[in-house]
């Protein structure tokens, strides 16, 4: 009789025992889960988010002095004074123009550390022409041409082209690298037909109609001209001499005269039945020239945003347009 009793009391002391340990550790989860939620309240009552608003660009549109213009092609920003920063990998950029499906065009504002040829020799050309002269040329980019003087096909990228699109655009930032879009850059030859001391040229439609497609180029001869507020620059744009300030008033300008800069676009110059070089411009508004391909000069990549991308910010350069990721 005395072992069932003591057998009895010790099942009921394991059941304590049991009871008594769930039950502690119910109160510890318990507890711990509400010292959770009251760490993680605390936490989120101190964080303090950042709030954005979009804004829209292109509605402060004028047609005259310094600001946003607008075009059969969309807007583009004319004028020394224009709020058009944007900050892209922590460094400042230009917006240049923004299309109508809203992708927007940027010049980065400080250039490559280093200057850089054109274009330094190595290329191999495949031209097909009946115009032997233009076969002696380098071309930003795949060309082919066609209109009452000569025509054929142009095969091959320059250097300084297959540097920006490898070596530099790997060195972006993947955010950045993922709103850059592969467009159309014009890459098409300048024809003066008839020209002064001044270097006047005829027309601009040969240079429109020859593209490149890419993610990474220069800016265009067209582009630097329509920056600027002085109508000089488009009938005296080739300033040869170098003593006329004819494209003065653009924020692509940013140099004085003692400490102007020679800065690469992506087109070139094609006189007198010959090839005369790619053309640059001087950051000082002192006009457009052509040069040699191996001559090292200033380098401010130009890519285009995907239209999808959401901006805040004022643009200026206190606060710049930033991309809402």
């Amino acid at each position: 009789m005395s072992r069932h009793i003591g057998r009895y009391r010790r099942k009921k002391q394991k059941r304590i025992i049991i009871i008594t340990s769930l039950s502690l550790l119910l109160f510890l989860c318990v507890g711990y889960a509400a010292f959770s939620t009251n760490l993680t309240l605390k936490a989120k009552g101190n964080i303090k988010f950042k709030s954005f608003t979009t804004i829209d660009i292109i509605k402060d549109v004028v047609d005259s002095g310094d600001g946003l213009y607008k075009d059969d092609e969309g807007y583009y920003y004319k004028g020394e004074n224009v709020n058009n920063n944007i900050l892209l990998d922590n460094e400042l950029w230009r917006i240049i123009s923004i299309k109508n499906d809203r992708t927007l065009k940027v010049i980065k504002e400080a250039p490559l550390e280093s200057a850089m040829a054109w274009d330094d020799g190595n290329l191999s050309i495949t031209c097909d022409t009946d115009f032997e002269p233009f076969c002696e040329g380098k071309y930003w980019g795949n060309l082919s041409f066609s209109n009452d003087r000569f025509y054929g096909e142009w095969i091959g990228e320059v250097s300084l082209n297959t540097y920006l699109n490898t070596t530099y655009f790997d060195s972006l930032s993947n955010d950045f690298r993922n709103n850059i879009i592969s467009e159309d850059f014009n890459i098409g030859f300048y024809e003066v037909m008839d020209y002064d001391w001044y270097g006047r040229v005829d027309a601009f439609t040969d240079f429109q109609s020859k593209k490149w497609s890419g993610k990474v180029g220069l800016i265009d001869v067209v582009e630097y001209v329509k920056s600027s507020t002085n109508s000089e620059c488009v009938s005296r744009w080739l300033s040869i001499d170098g003593s006329n300030a004819v494209c003065t008033g653009s924020y692509l300008n940013t140099d004085s005269t003692e400490n102007r800069r020679f800065i690469w676009t992506l087109n070139i110059r094609f006189m007198d039945g010959g090839y005369s070089g790619p053309l640059f411009f001087r950051s000082n508004g002192y006009g457009i020239f052509n040069s040699s391909t191996s001559t090292k000069y200033d380098v401010h990549p130009v890519v285009h945003l995907q239209p999808e991308i959401k901006l805040t910010g004022k643009g200026t350069t206190d606060s710049p347009y930033e991309i809402i990721y």
